[in-house]
């Protein structure tokens, strides 16, 4: 889900749109980069380490 928000949608629509509306913490534009470009990443490389880790009982 998190790959779908920062590259379709758009790190700026998920900022503008839903996270800061409302909300006392303002985010700025560092916040695109670091959701497109380091969370989205990590969150990538921990979900394949994940698959690669699965016991092997299963196969």
């Amino acid at each position: 889900m998190a790959i779908t928000l920062a590259w379709i949608v758009g790190a700026k629509k998920v900022r503008e749109e839903w996270l800061t509306p409302g909300s006392s913490i303002h985010l700025g534009q560092w916040f695109d980069v670091i959701y497109k470009y380091i969370v989205v990443p990590l969150l990538l490389f921990l979900f394949v380490q994940s698959l690669l880790n699965i016991p092997k009982i299963f196969f």
